[in-house]
């Protein structure tokens, strides 16, 4: 084992698919006790970690190729940009409606897939963002949660529809669930 880098907080980290790129998030106290989670780079071809100057609170991040996804609260509402190692300019993909929720994302080549928190329901689903539009995938009264891209093109989740913690596995279009 090599130590590349040490944080604080959720520690969240990506690779990029090259291997070349570790993004991770870090929450330094500030102030003495304040704490808020700020992306980081590490370029393992230099070394050297620098720290990414985007802005907002993270809530979730992904890595595709070279592009950041990231999920970040604005007071009450949450934004999604997109950014490119080297750091270029935001660019706004989504903006949230008031006391939305997106704590956990993955992305596919642009392709978004969220857990997302339905205020009014109050449980959370998992949605693909396509065409500037959330696509409901589940529908359950318990949350679905932690979505992934699976290699076989499928999208993987974690569900307690059953009463009890499993994974599933589904068609990008939310058909053919498995557990």
């Amino acid at each position: 084992e090599t130590l590349l880098t040490q944080c604080w907080g959720r520690c969240e980290h990506r690779w990029s698919d090259d291997g070349n790129h570790l993004i991770f998030t870090f929450a330094k106290a500030e102030d003495g006790y304040k704490q808020h989670e700020t992306l980081y780079h590490l370029n393992l071809l230099t070394n050297k970690i620098s720290k990414l100057q985007l802005s907002g609170r993270i809530r979730a991040f992904d890595l595709d190729q070279n592009n950041i996804y990231r999920v970040i609260q604005v007071n009450e509402a949450i934004k999604i940009y997109k950014n490119t190692i080297p750091e270029t300019e935001d660019i706004l993909i989504y903006e949230g409606r008031p006391f939305e929720q997106i704590d956990e994302i993955a992305v596919n080549h642009g392709e978004i897939i969220a857990s997302r928190f339905d205020p009014n329901k109050r449980c959370s689903d998992i949605y693909r963002f396509k065409n500037q539009i959330w696509l409901s995938l589940t529908n359950d009264q318990m949350p679905d949660i932690s979505p992934y891209w699976r290699r076989d093109g499928r999208i993987g989740y974690v569900s307690i529809a059953s009463g009890e913690m499993n994974l599933w596995s589904m068609d990008v279009d939310g058909k053919d669930k498995k557990r």
